[in-house]
């Protein structure tokens, strides 16, 4: 996650998005419809779980990897409870404090990759890493 902290001035908007990728699978798209009262209960906790809505209906996500836990809790002391504390606000916020786009936050994720050096990352390899895996450990259970 140095390449987050190189590019978002905290690196935590950029790492939460990159982990929420990583380890739930989440498109650009999906990310940056959440909502800070998706992720956190009302004494800035991180739930157990996370409502994803799409085009095919509601999906609930276990929020329980380690990384992204942390992440999240460090977002919110960082982000969320010093700068937006009244109601609801994007988890992802622009710098502007307003919502980022699905296309901003692709273009800023694929810049995380190529700042880290993986010339052919993008704002879908999280989901592509996380399927090989599952993949992966699918095959080795059999």
């Amino acid at each position: 996650m140095l390449a987050a902290r190189q590019i978002d001035r905290s690196g935590t908007r950029l790492s939460v998005a990159l982990l929420l990728s990583h380890e739930i699978g989440l498109r650009a798209s999906d990310i940056s419809r959440i909502c800070s009262h998706d992720v956190y209960d009302p004494e800035g906790k991180v739930r157990e779980t996370l409502s994803v809505s799409s085009g095919r209906g509601e999906r609930a996500l276990p929020l329980n990897s380690i990384p992204l836990r942390s992440a999240l809790a460090d977002h919110y002391e960082l982000s969320i409870n010093n700068h937006f504390p009244d109601g609801p606000q994007p988890l992802i916020a622009s710098q502007r404090g307003g919502p980022m786009t699905a296309a901003s936050l692709a273009r800023w994720m694929t810049s995380a990759y190529r700042a880290a050096g993986l010339k052919s990352g993008s704002s879908r390899s999280g989901r592509r890493t996380l399927r090989a895996n599952l993949e992966r450990f699918a095959l080795t259970r059999h």
